[in-house]
């Protein structure tokens, strides 16, 4: 598999830290409940919704289905500048597009709603969730999801903090009018695009 991202595009004389990947020991976990216990023999992946033919996914499934490595940062939206509320990981799994493209996205469609096993929920734009960069991830840094980071299978959505990319994924759930998610209720953005950070 050939990274999305390659590390050579990097230039030679560019600073680099000790280890641009954050190792799994030291990756932050934030979640709003506690992990749930999900057996992967018994997890399904439901896209639903505003659709013509909904879909039920096995894991097999999504490992059948053409699989990407590639590098992301993932950061919470309470990181303060220079916080430790970040990490940067190498990823494996598969677009989700194809998936959506299956299902057949009906136009009135406006939004997508996440699903967690936890009961965790968020959404976004049909238009951000069927970008081609976005991913269903399995393996972060070569090994297995932990429990902590989301197995058996997380949501990656790129330009966006963690709070729009829902560990323990259950169900992307078409829908045709505006809904906010569990943090977006409490006052959070309800875009939670990252912005440039800079410390002066």
């Amino acid at each position: 598999m050939e990274p999305l991202f390659p590390l050579d595009l990097l230039q030679p004389e560019t600073h680099l830290p000790d280890h641009i990947i954050t190792p799994l020991s030291e990756f932050y976990v934030q979640s709003y409940a506690l992990p749930p216990s999900v057996k992967v023999e018994d997890w399904q992946l439901k896209i639903t919704g505003t659709v013509t033919q909904p879909l039920t996914l096995t894991f097999r499934e999504i490992l059948a289905a053409p699989q990407q490595d590639f590098y992301l940062t993932m950061e919470c939206i309470g990181n303060p500048a220079g916080g430790n509320l970040i990490g940067n990981a190498q990823w494996t799994g598969t677009p989700l597009l194809p998936f959506l493209e299956r299902v057949g996205v009906k136009p009135e469609a406006t939004e997508f709603i996440l699903h967690g096993a936890d009961s965790y929920e968020t959404t976004l734009p049909v238009a951000e969730v069927m970008r081609k960069e976005v991913q269903l991830v399995h393996r972060m840094n070569g090994e297995a999801l932990t429990q902590a980071h989301g197995y058996p299978l997380r949501i990656l959505i790129p330009g966006h903090f963690g709070q729009k990319q829902p560990k323990w994924l259950v169900g992307i759930e078409a829908i045709s009018d505006r809904k906010r998610g569990f943090w977006e209720r409490l006052g959070w953005s309800n875009t939670a695009e990252i912005p440039t950070h800079a410390l002066v």
